[in-house]
């Protein structure tokens, strides 16, 4: 089953203990962002594949890309035969001569969807992961931004389970890490 914002938020808000809104606006509008950075993170690791057509145009070797694009997995012909190219930022440069209208299927790696009024394209087993990402984002934040570190400190006082700020660059630190040893492990960076 799929993941929705609003799960990752309450998640991420549980993690760095803040379930009153204190430390990052109650709006959702910060902690949004915060997501959706972590989410096209996530997808470097694991995007979404999707697929797409390009229609050619005589003489013209270089075609745009998706804005979602992560990865070209492949480019084919009508024939569903592979097409040599290659990927450039946001275009794709296609190396054989195109002398006739063609339509070229690209099956590309994006980056996951993220709205707030539906379910994304992340698997519920990759919550953790997306989740990780998300709260070393935060402490991150956490670090650099002494108001909220104060509001952050101040909640785990009130737990009694401090944390220290030379504790927010190793667990931001550790989360990373975890998230790349367990996303290389089987499948490589875009297995």
């Amino acid at each position: 089953m799929a993941l929705t914002l609003a799960e990752l938020r309450l998640t991420v808000r549980r993690r760095i203990t803040d379930t009153d809104n204190g430390i990052f606006a109650s709006d959702n509008a910060e902690l949004d962002e915060i997501i959706a950075l972590s989410v096209a993170e996530f997808s470097t690791y694991r995007p979404h594949l999707t697929t797409t057509t390009v229609t050619t145009v005589v003489d013209t070797l270089e075609y745009s890309l998706p804005d979602t694009c992560v990865i070209v997995n492949e480019v084919l012909d009508s024939d569903l035969a592979a097409v040599t190219g290659w990927r450039h930022d946001d275009q794709y440069l296609i190396f054989d001569a195109v002398d006739e209208v063609a339509v070229y299927t690209v099956k590309y790696g994006a980056v996951h969807a993220l709205t707030s009024s539906s379910y994304t394209t992340i698997s519920s087993r990759h919550k953790d992961d997306v989740c990780d990402l998300a709260e070393a984002r935060c402490l991150e934040i956490l670090r650099d931004d002494m108001a909220k570190r104060q509001k952050f400190m101040d909640t785990q006082v009130r737990i009694e389970h401090p944390f220290g700020v030379s504790e927010f660059r190793k667990r931001s630190s550790f989360l990373r890490n975890s998230v790349q040893v367990r996303l290389n492990r089987f499948f490589g960076s875009l297995g």
